[in-house]
């Protein structure tokens, strides 16, 4: 998948993306899908409302709600390998005020720069509405989630300040990707597309 060349435009806006909050509420039903090119690995994602309108035009489907900056199959290599992207994010984000560390960080765990981008803008509005209770959560070593599956207070933090907008942007997620992670998530956040893309290349 890492090898597959996207045909979309998926250059990150040139702005700080959290000065979208209009975006926070805007709806991102449907799925997004994938299209190969015949007898290649260059291929485009498409917004559809549902799987069945994707599968009646061709495409498989990648992962729940729209496509966006961070659909590209490479990100969904990435994320496959690195199962745990918080502990590794954390430390990048450690440095973000470091011009460029964080975006070559992200580049280092698979991210395009575009995805490595969106990431960026959303540690920066992390750290300041949720530093305080991340710092201590980090400080203390609390587990990601309780036994009940409740999000500690920096990860609850994170999701309610910054998560609407990024997933606005980016697309793709972990959870609407159907990736099992190191955080415990219940099974209606998740969506479990079928992940066969190959077969839609013909020789």
């Amino acid at each position: 998948m890492a090898a597959a060349r996207i045909l979309n435009d998926t250059s990150a806006p040139d702005y700080f993306i959290y000065e979208r909050q209009d975006l926070a509420n805007v709806s991102r039903d449907g799925v997004c899908g994938v299209k190969f090119v015949d007898g290649t690995l260059d291929y485009y994602t498409r917004s559809f409302a549902n799987e069945q309108e994707a599968e009646s035009e061709g495409y498989t489907v990648t992962h729940g709600e729209k496509c966006g900056i961070c659909s590209e199959l490479k990100i969904l290599a990435a994320w496959l390998v690195h199962t745990d992207l918080t502990t590794p994010v954390r430390k990048c984000s450690a440095m973000n005020w470091i011009p460029g560390y964080m975006e070559e960080c992200m580049r280092r765990l698979g991210f395009t720069d575009s995805c490595a981008k969106l990431w960026k803008d959303n540690a920066r509005w992390t750290a300041k509405h949720c530093g305080a209770v991340c710092m201590k959560s980090w400080i203390f070593g609390e587990q990601y989630t309780s036994g009940n599956r409740t999000l500690n207070e920096c990860l609850e933090c994170d999701e309610r300040n910054s998560g609407p907008i990024l997933k606005a942007f980016s697309g793709r997620t972990r959870r609407n990707s159907g990736i099992i992670t190191a955080i415990n998530r219940t099974d209606n956040e998740m969506y479990y597309p079928k992940h066969k893309y190959f077969n839609f290349i013909r020789q």
